[in-house]
């Protein structure tokens, strides 16, 4: 009986360890995506979930390259707040394809979470770890997109 209940407080707390501790992008979607030249980036910005928002495109493999560089300076942990809570604040979708097939999918949403395609091709919302998205960088690079 004691030795079934260290067991338990062992998996718990190895599967808190492996849930809740920081991960880099790249630990969340399981690699890094190869953006070739053909790559096709689209962000839309949303005042909320309901709002159809408006698009900036760009066909350009540094444009790509450049936000998914953003992402790998941060990490995340995964966090338990409700999507309808997430779902009332401005957001930014961030998709890279290249030849039609999606290398990364995210959305960012305030100043701290994501939402993202993990390498289970599960939908998770994340956490930044400690600091904030610089959202003026993201405006400016939605804005950079139609030039």
């Amino acid at each position: 009986m004691k030795n079934r209940f260290i067991l338990g407080v062992v998996v718990t707390i190895v599967l808190g360890i492996i849930t809740f501790y920081p991960k880099d992008i790249i630990g969340i979607i399981g690699k890094e995506p190869y953006i070739s030249e053909n790559a096709h980036v689209r962000v839309i910005s949303r005042e909320n979930i309901e709002d159809s928002g408006i698009a900036h495109e760009s066909q350009s493999q540094e444009h790509a390259k450049e936000i998914f560089d953003y992402f790998t300076e941060y990490k995340f942990r995964r966090t338990n707040k409700s999507y309808s809570d997430l779902d009332e604040m401005a957001s930014y979708t961030i998709k890279i394809t290249d030849e039609g097939e999606e290398m990364f999918f995210v959305t960012i949403r305030g100043d701290k979470y994501i939402s993202i395609t993990d390498k289970r091709d599960n939908y998770f919302s994340y956490k930044l770890w400690g600091d904030e998205f610089d959202l003026d960088y993201i405006e400016e690079y939605y804005q950079s997109l139609n030039n």
